[in-house]
């Protein structure tokens, strides 16, 4: 494999795995990545090609090159709290019922994203996903975005650069936030103001 290469991922179906083994490589420094949402399984159910045969192999030079601009870490989240030029997005599970997550990092923001969206199986639900995105970012805006663990997150970072939008992946995710004492967090709570297009929002200090 080169740095050169255009390198198409893809999993058995739709998922996480393909896309962040797509956002690994882009903030690695690999600029020719494309992703298959709906994997081998749409591959055969459009009669593509299939081989067992195993590809050639010849040594090459590789260079990974870290973009510190596309993953935020701690500190940097720290700063983005009060900081009103970068707002922060919480993709976590639990979108739809505010019972599920008590607590988030201070000034988030939350999208009622349908989990078959932030699971896509196929390009119409990946499409849907950022036009749902982009009905709730504006184009000026710059967001952290944060999940559990950053797959999720790093879905969603990857779905708003493409259509234009600035944003970086904080991979960490609450389970690194939360497992720091130190670090602030604040109750979750729920807001009946719609999301545009999707689902319910929350915001900080709206109310049940």
């Amino acid at each position: 494999m080169r740095d050169t290469d255009l390198l198409v991922i893809y999993g058995e179906g739709g998922g996480h795995g393909s896309v962040r083994v797509a956002w690994v490589l882009d903030v690695h420094g690999h600029r020719r990545v494309a992703v298959m949402p709906d994997g081998m399984r749409g591959w055969r159910e459009r009669g593509g090609a299939i081989t067992s045969e195993p590809p050639g192999l010849s040594s090459s030079s590789y260079r990974a090159r870290l973009d510190g601009e596309k993953v935020a870490n701690k500190l940097s989240v720290l700063h983005a709290i009060s900081d009103s030029r970068v707002g922060l997005l919480d993709v976590r599970r639990g979108q739809a019922d505010p019972s599920e997550r008590s607590r988030q990092i201070p000034s988030s923001r939350r999208l009622g994203l349908a989990e078959r969206l932030m699971c896509p199986a196929n390009l119409e639900d990946l499409r849907e996903l950022q036009e749902a995105l982009l009905t709730s970012v504006g184009a000026g805006e710059s967001l952290i975005v944060y999940s559990d663990t950053g797959v999720r997150a790093s879905l969603v970072g990857l779905a708003l650069r493409d259509v234009g939008r600035a944003a970086i992946v904080y991979d960490g995710g609450w389970n690194e936030w939360a497992s720091h004492p130190g670090l602030p967090t604040e109750d979750f709570v729920y807001s009946n103001e719609p999301s545009p297009g999707i689902a319910p929002e929350f915001r900080p200090g709206a109310t049940p």
